[in-house]
């Protein structure tokens, strides 16, 4: 179901994105990467991290980033989902244009909502950074289909919910966001990321936030288990 909501601006406002906020001090979130490369290893994506890893709840619960979101989203949130994904050197893991607030389970509610992308690696044009197209969001949501690849045995990669090449493609920008900090997306924003073609690793956490009332279940699925993180409308 489609909602007069669901193609106005947002709490990001016409670009659908923000840059520029600090989650974690930068010799911290590398140190991080660090031992993430080290456990990790032949692991592509992690799903919702934050609920067995420690230092994942605390970054989806870091003061700075809390207290943003939260006034994006009117004072009470709550962690609906992360995802950990980790490109390794020369890696040819690229993820496809999509939107995060829509799969066959949910509708997140656009103005509820909003999706924090946590650099911890450090991420940019050669390593893998995702690229945004913005002001794509006002167009709502678009239809989509579920990627077949699955990734190498083990790797842990999910099927990436997928839309048709967007006809402004050449529109897009790639988002360099240094380890530390945080590229916060409008739930409906077009973005993708290509593969790591450099010596380094990229690692990054993707974490959705809703506020009371943002979650839509779909298709006769349950309201999922919220992680709630502060205030009262809980």
């Amino acid at each position: 179901m489609h909602h007069a909501e669901d193609t106005r601006p947002g709490p990001l406002g016409e670009s659908g994105f923000a840059t520029g906020l600090r989650w974690a001090e930068t010799a911290d979130a590398q140190a991080l990467a660090g031992s993430l490369t080290a456990q990790l290893e032949g692991r592509e994506v992690v799903k919702n991290p934050h609920a067995t890893m420690a230092w994942a709840r605390q970054a989806v619960r870091s003061p700075a980033l809390v207290e943003e979101v939260a006034g994006l989203l009117g004072g009470s949130v709550a962690v609906e989902n992360t995802f950990l994904i980790l490109k390794p050197p020369s890696s040819a893991f690229t993820v496809p244009w999509h939107q995060d607030g829509i799969n066959e389970r949910l509708q997140l509610d656009p103005g509820l909502a909003v999706t924090a992308w946590l650099s911890i690696s450090g991420a940019d044009a050669d390593n893998g950074a995702v690229a945004v197209l913005p002001g794509s969001h006002t167009a709502g949501w678009r239809p989509f289909t579920a990627d077949a690849a699955t990734g190498p045995e083990g790797s842990g990669r999910g099927r990436p919910l997928v839309i048709a090449e967007p006809s402004d493609a050449d529109q897009a920008c790639v988002v360099a966001v240094p380890a530390g900090e945080a590229l916060l997306m409008d739930v409906r924003l077009l973005h993708r990321s290509g593969p790591n073609t450099t010596a380094r690793h990229r690692i990054a956490l993707n974490i959705r936030y809703v506020a009371p009332g943002g979650v839509r279940p779909r298709g006769g699925h349950p309201m999922p288990q919220l992680d709630r993180v502060c205030g009262p409308g809980w």
